[in-house]
């Protein structure tokens, strides 16, 4: 019996000595040894010998199996992240919203004078590119305003035309147009010596100009004074609305480039000074932050499976195993698979503990 009990220690002791070494030969040693020129066998571990087949297999795995476009849009659908980093970005700008700054103070931290440079440059060129277009030019206004606008510019005239008419009267009225009348007045006179003076002997030069400005008003009042205007304007509009946008485009030209720097850059500067508060109520006002964060992520679903090509996760995982050190790498794995490895080691004791015990029965038996 005594003889049975030491079979089964050796055993046991051997076959969890064994598979202890086995796992601890899965990584060390790191390098191989060499007796001169022979190299000692099973050097190095298993592991650091394969390292690049494994990184390689590694790799192909998680970008064919574990991290893949269907996968993410799977993730995405299921986990509702999409609405919870909505909720996020909306907390943020409430915090950037209150701390009262202007889109300027905001921007500075992150934008240089040299990105702004770049930034004009680009819309600038873009627009250019644009407008460049044969079919961009071929259109009139009436093909880019939609049909209410066209409504509302119309109504508009009408009072563009009283607009006018009180800009007269008030230039009359004023003082460099009471100076304006006295040339004019003057002028009328000149070389017409007698007229001059019956009109002199009649009328003093400050009644001759209330004269003309009670005429020039009665004129301005007049209804169809207004009719006038408007309609001039009304067919001055439906000439320019009709009008290609190349004909514009041409007409400009020379300034075209000038015109179009000086717009952006006073639209840049009055934008900056805004307060940033102001810009986000403007866009929540038309849900615009919403519907650009969900149309951003509908196009990121669609271009997933483009942007992981681009991504060559493979490669990535690849270059990023084979820079692992092999020390943290072991440890990695040892804390992970740390409770399954001593279960193997103690299984290895268990069967070498009932080989032993085979053993010890089949040598009593045979004795």
């Amino acid at each position: 019996m005594f003889f049975i009990m030491i079979s089964i220690g050796i055993g046991a002791l051997i076959g969890a000595f064994t598979n202890a070494l086995a796992i601890k030969m899965l990584f060390r040693p790191f390098k191989s040894w060499k007796i001169g020129s022979w190299q000692v066998p099973f050097t190095p571990g298993l592991i650091p010998k394969r390292r690049s087949e494994i990184a390689e297999q590694l790799g192909h795995m998680v970008e064919n199996y574990l991290f893949t476009a269907e996968g993410l849009k799977q993730f995405i659908e299921k986990s509702g992240i999409r609405n919870q980093l909505l909720e996020k970005l909306q907390l943020n700008i409430q915090e950037l919203v209150q701390q009262n700054q202007t889109v300027k103070e905001m921007m500075n931290p992150f934008l240089s004078e040299e990105w702004k440079a770049k930034i004009k440059g680009m819309i600038q060129q873009k627009a250019l590119d644009y407008l460049s277009r044969d079919e961009v030019r071929a259109k009139s206004l009436v093909d880019f305003l939609s049909e209410p606008a066209l409504i509302k510019i119309e109504d508009r005239l009408g009072q563009l035309s009283q607009m006018f008419i009180q800009e007269i009267k008030d230039f009359l009225h004023s003082l460099k147009g009471k100076v304006w009348l006295d040339s004019i007045v003057k002028q009328l006179f000149e070389g017409k010596r007698m007229i001059s003076f019956l009109a002199g002997m009649l009328l003093e030069g400050e009644q001759i100009q209330q004269k003309l400005l009670s005429y020039f008003d009665q004129i301005l009042e007049k209804p169809d004074t207004q009719q006038v205007f408007q309609t001039f304007l009304v067919n001055e509009w439906n000439q320019m609305k009709e009008k290609p946008i190349g004909d514009w485009l041409d007409d400009f030209d020379p300034i075209l480039h000038t015109q179009l720097e000086e717009i952006l850059e006073k639209g840049l500067e009055k934008a900056q000074n805004l307060p940033f508060q102001q810009v986000i109520d403007l866009l929540n006002k038309h849900n615009f932050l919403e519907r650009a964060y969900h149309w951003f992520f509908e196009l990121f679903q669609e271009k997933m499976d483009k942007i992981f090509s681009y991504l060559s996760i493979a490669e990535v995982v690849k270059t990023e195993v084979n820079a692992f050190s092999l020390e943290e790498f072991e440890k990695m794995i040892l804390e992970i698979t740390n409770r399954e490895l001593k279960m193997i080691t103690y299984l290895g004791g268990v069967l070498g503990g009932f080989i032993g015990l085979f053993q010890g029965v089949l040598f009593l038996f045979f004795k």
